[in-house]
């Protein structure tokens, strides 16, 4: 079982060591975060600036809890235009392979119909399978694919992009 739970500046200190500890892990599949990333100060204004835009309905961040308090991912909507925003999520490396990227992106699409969103919109490299395997388990649809490849990680890669409508 998991939970979202809004972002908060009282999440700071536990979501900056998820961040930290997971730094590795998540640069297999996406690129690295800013510098910023890695100090407490500087770290501490990112929160802020964040929920500064969740308070003002602009993007949207969620922590992904298990039933112990653990924290184990995140998923974040973002620029958020015209009704329609873009969605993230992470999951830690401890916590992969369970389906909670799954779970938390269909709880967010289950719960949160008072928000004021009519579309999501998501894009991953086409290297990452699990990725768009938790997008299409949640009625993601390819919208297009692109020609242009680019190298990372040593490998050539292409991004996929994805939309949900709210039906």
């Amino acid at each position: 079982m998991i939970t979202l739970r809004p972002l908060t500046m009282d999440d700071c200190e536990r979501l900056f060591c998820f961040e930290k500890e997971n730094k590795s892990f998540f640069e297999l599949m996406v690129p690295p975060r800013p510098d910023s990333y890695n100090t407490k100060r500087a770290f501490k204004k990112i929160v802020e600036q964040l929920i500064d835009e969740q308070n003002r309905q602009k993007s949207y961040f969620y922590l992904i809890m298990n039933n112990k308090d653990d924290l184990v991912g995140r998923l974040n909507i973002t620029d958020i235009n015209n009704e329609c925003g873009n969605i993230g999520y992470r999951i830690g490396e401890n916590y992969c392979g369970q389906g909670l990227a799954s779970k938390a992106l269909k709880q967010f699409l289950l719960t949160t119909p008072d928000l004021p969103l009519k579309c999501l919109k998501a894009k991953t490299t086409n290297h990452n399978i699990s990725s768009q395997r938790v997008l299409e388990k949640n009625q993601f649809y390819i919208v297009k694919e692109d020609i242009q490849s680019f190298l990372f990680n040593k490998h050539h890669v292409h991004f996929i992009h994805f939309q949900w409508d709210r039906g």
